[in-house]
Formats: structure tokens, C-alpha cells, sequence
């Protein structure tokens, strides 16, 4: 197993790596999610469902904010360059 062979460090950040990939996926498919909801909401019922869109629209504008925050994005390409780096 090339794992084995591997530092230390190459697998502490090849996890890492992978974790923010994961959270990043995650939060970007439930911000998609919330938004198209949202929109969905308006779309089918714009008298009865506004409060729900409302509310839908406004998680993915807070999911957006904490991706932009969080920058899980830039973690995990840092982390696989490093990770790469080190195994070179």
C-alpha cells in the first residue's frame, strides 16, 4: 500500500484534503438545494408558499455567506497541492 510508504504528513493532509472537499460538496449541494427550493416555492404557489420561499432563499443566501467564509474551497486545494507536493 503506497499509504504505508508515505510520510506522516502526506496522509494528514490528504485527509484533510478530502474532508473539505467533502464539507465544500456538501454545503454547495444544500445551498443549490435551498435556492432552487426557494425558487421553486415562488414558481408553484407565489401567495401561499412567499413566506417558505422566503425562508428557503434566505438559508441559501447564509449557506452562501458561510461557504464564502469558511473557504473549504481554498482548504482543499491547498491541502491536495501540499499533499501532492510532499509526495513528489
Amino acid at each position: 500500500n503506497i499509504n504505508n510508504l508515505l510520510p506522516n504528513s502526506y496522509n494528514i493532509t490528504n485527509r484533510s484534503s478530502k474532508r473539505a472537499r467533502k464539507i465544500n460538496f456538501q454545503l454547495f449541494g444544500l445551498n443549490l438545494f435551498l435556492i432552487f427550493a426557494g425558487i421553486l416555492c415562488e414558481l408553484v404557489d407565489p401567495q401561499n408558499l412567499n413566506v417558505v420561499a422566503g425562508i428557503l432563499s434566505l438559508g441559501g443566501s447564509v449557506t452562501t455567506i458561510f461557504l464564502g467564509f469558511k473557504q473549504f474551497e481554498k482548504k482543499w486545494y491547498n491541502s491536495r497541492a501540499l499533499a501532492e507536493s510532499i509526495k513528489t
